[in-house]
């Protein structure tokens, strides 16, 4: 008993049980995502049980190391010098990542990089605004658990015990790797043990931080397929039009929050709904990312987010690719691009300066950002989209701009004065989705005077969505849903498209308008094509989805793991693969094809 006693063994349970706790803190922080009954209680057991195979590898890693450490220090301060930063990281990045995944749909991984860097312009405290209590609680438990833990950890120096200490370290190197395997357990071998709807519970934030560091460009699904030349696009013959394009990517405007939910539930864009009545409106849009980054080169260059980072972030956004920009300024655009804060911000303006943008417009080239900076991200979107407007009247035509709004994004802020104007809903989101719908509106409005307007096609969408209500929109394929317009009165009628399109089809639609004439290698299509099947594919959480046409198919690095039927399932709670086996090989297919044509574009 004495040598079990000073082993490392208590130690490392008593790490498993605190870890755990970290995970069923994150399931008590987003009950509604996994969509609990009775009927999945095993695909919950098989994610906790998963789970802590996991957690035994950042108890090696990470604990251990202490373990040993401590054993050989007496001075009390100092261990407990040594054992509080360790438990403040833990319990604090894991109620960072219970925050973070309402907002985001995904756990802490790459993007807690991008928070401390600042890239997103938006710090980690943002997520403990207001939760004063919360912070007051990490701190007191981090303080009563490296009291516990010292505690625990005795002091030795005898060669026997050292001997059996080394032996169940050995012993836990082992376990930890996943036994005899030729590579060690990961993250992204859960979906090889856990459901698909319940594969975010079982991952550990910790090791997510630590693979995203060492490997943050990973999907092994990728990393098995050879390259496949893309089809070049070129439109039907006709003469070339000079449309005037705006693109407004509204912030966090996911497809919940407007009147394409089917009335599922209430909806906060009344402008947007009244101006879907004038509009090309594609029904079954999705974005090709979760982030804001994600949403630039989607809809700007087509290229989807289809690794464990954001393409803009990586070595290939250097490669100059075939872009809106640099494609219509062979036939004589201008462009810009328009986005209230800083102008570093998420890397948008070195991008899209070397894909072909003319003019970058930030919270730099803003005239007032003194009296419109909203406190934490940039500028309120109403003053910005009445600058952006009368910017774009300064514009030579024809011209191609895009415009980010940012006022609907996390934490939320609506200026004082427009406090009571929306509806507060019943999540932090709704109200400031009001603002921006409103701000949209007053937009459109001011544009309607100017000279180019009845030459403008506005195309309108969303970057992604953010926290939801229902479940359907937290599954694999509904938190990319997003509303998708065209409006352009003068020049398209009114009509509805129904087929999956994402944002990489805006760039080949575009194309499609002008009646480009050369051959462009481009990954989507246009959203008026119907000669090509229509459909999105995204990297959730390690697994690899292909959606299209109401049909969601998962694939994991060998096989497929789940399909549904989102016309007759939306919350994606019966999987019916073994149903549809040809269907889900055609999707398979589709989706390996895709890939690899992707693969070809970017290298």
């Amino acid at each position: 008993m004495r040598y079990l006693r000073e082993s490392p063994l208590l130690y490392v349970l008593f790490t498993l049980m605190l870890l755990m706790l970290m995970r069923l803190w994150f399931l008590s922080q987003n009950p509604h995502f996994l969509h609990l009954t009775s009927s999945n209680s095993t695909d919950l057991a098989k994610a906790l049980l998963f789970g802590l195979r996991l957690d035994l590898i950042i108890a090696f890693y990470l604990f251990l190391p202490v373990f040993i450490i401590l054993s050989f220090i007496r001075i009390h301060w100092l261990r407990f010098a040594i054992a509080l930063p360790i438990c403040l990281m833990v319990i604090g990045v894991s109620a960072i990542d219970a925050a973070y995944f309402r907002y985001a749909k995904e756990r802490l991984g790459f993007d807690f990089w991008n928070l401390i860097k600042g890239e997103n312009n938006i710090s980690l405290s943002t997520y403990f605004d207001g939760e004063i209590v919360g912070v007051i609680i990490i701190l007191l438990s981090s303080i009563l658990i490296s009291y516990l833990l010292i505690k625990l950890i005795p002091t030795s120096r005898k060669s026997s015990q050292l001997l059996i200490n080394l032996a169940f370290i050995l012993f836990t190197f082992f376990i930890a790797r996943g036994g005899m395997r030729s590579r060690p357990l990961r993250s992204a071998d859960a979906a090889s043990h856990v459901s698909t709807n319940f594969i975010p519970l079982s991952l550990n934030p910790l090791l997510l931080l630590y693979e995203a560091k060492t490997n943050p460009n990973t999907n092994a699904y990728l990393d098995q397929l050879t390259t496949l030349e893309v089809d070049s696009f070129q439109p039907q013959s006709g003469e070339l039009t000079r449309y005037n394009f705006v693109v407004v990517i509204l912030e966090s405007f996911g497809k919940e929050y407007t009147a394409l939910n089917h009335n599922y539930a209430l909806n906060y864009t009344p402008n947007l709904n009244r101006l879907m009545e004038q509009s090309v409106v594609c029904t079954d849009a999705y974005s090709n990312g979760l982030k804001s980054m994600d949403a630039v080169p989607a809809l700007f260059s087509g290229i989807p987010r289809l690794t464990s980072n954001a393409f803009i972030t990586s070595p290939n956004s250097l490669k100059k690719l075939p872009s809106v920009f640099n494609t219509l300024k062979t036939v004589g655009y201008h462009s810009s691009f328009f986005h209230g804060a800083d102008n570093n911000t998420m890397g948008f303006r070195s991008f899209l300066m070397s894909q072909g943008l003319g003019a970058y417009f930030g919270l730099d080239e803003y005239p007032s950002k003194d009296e419109d900076f909203d406190g934490n991200w940039g500028i309120y979107d109403v003053p910005y989209l009445e600058y952006v407007a009368n910017q774009l009247n300064d514009q030579e035509q024809p011209f191609c701009s895009g415009v980010f709004t940012l006022s609907s994004h996390h934490p939320y802020t609506v200026p004082s004065e427009y406090a009571d104007s929306f509806p507060s809903g019943s999540l932090k989101i709704h109200k400031s989705i009001g603002y921006t719908d409103f701000a949209l509106a007053r937009f459109l409005e001011i544009c309607s005077k100017m000279p180019w307007f009845d030459n403008t096609i506005f195309i309108i969408t969303a970057d992604h969505s953010s926290e939801n209500s229902l479940h359907a929109y937290r599954t694999a394929s509904g938190k990319y849903e997003v509303p998708l317009l065209l409006y352009a009165p003068s020049i398209l009628k009114p009509s509805v498209i129904s087929k999956t399109v994402s944002h990489c089809d805006v760039f080949p639609t575009i194309l499609d308008l002008v009646n480009f004439g050369e051959p462009t290698s481009i990954l989507g299509s246009s959203i008026f094509d119907t000669s090509n099947q229509s459909m999105v594919c995204h990297f959730d959480n390690g697994v690899n989805y292909i959606t299209s046409n109401g049909w969601s198919l998962g694939v994991d690095l060998n096989s497929a793991l789940s399909m549904y039927n989102l016309q007759k399932d939306p919350n994606c709670l019966d999987n019916v693969l073994e149903d549809f086996p040809n269907s889900a090989n055609r999707l398979n297919h589709a989706m390996n094809t895709y890939y690899r044509k992707y693969l070809s574009l970017i290298e």
